[in-house]
């Protein structure tokens, strides 16, 4: 099949009803990210100039996906991130990484970011009430309860 001067192939073995994969959303030669992966989760680096709804326009994706998947709320700025989560983390790290001692300027959330662990996760296995934070020196547990 063509569209658009670009050879597509339809995959027979794909059901209609299938869920749309990530892959599918990177095969733009126009993609200005390059796709990484962190704990098995697809993200890009954010670049000056992005923002929520250009990064989930590019991927295919909904601002709130983004938003849910990175653990902020709508008002949240780019500007404040490295990288951007574009799939749902993990429920827990890898098997290599089974603690993080808490360094200065750490929190929750960014550990949470760093592992690409979900920070509802990290609060469960450590015992921790929303809003709680972590404090410098604390043992984050980041695959099972302490």
């Amino acid at each position: 099949k063509s569209t658009k001067g670009v050879n597509v192939k339809k995959s027979s073995s794909r059901s209609k009803k299938e869920v749309k994969r990530l892959d599918d959303f990177v095969i733009s030669p126009f993609n200005a990210h390059k796709v990484e992966f962190n704990n098995g989760v697809r993200y890009v680096n954010v670049q000056d100039g992005d923002s929520f709804e250009s990064i989930s326009e590019e991927f295919n994706l909904q601002p709130w996906e983004l938003y849910h998947y990175n653990d902020v709320d709508k008002n949240a700025s780019i500007s404040d991130f490295n990288q951007i989560y574009l799939q749902r983390k993990k429920n827990k790290a890898f098997k290599s990484h089974e603690q993080h001692k808490v360094k200065n300027g750490e929190s929750l959330w960014s550990i949470s970011h760093k592992y690409g662990v979900k920070k509802s996760r990290l609060l469960k296995y450590n015992h921790l009430n929303k809003g709680e934070e972590v404090e410098v020196g604390d043992v984050v547990f980041l695959r099972r309860e302490k």
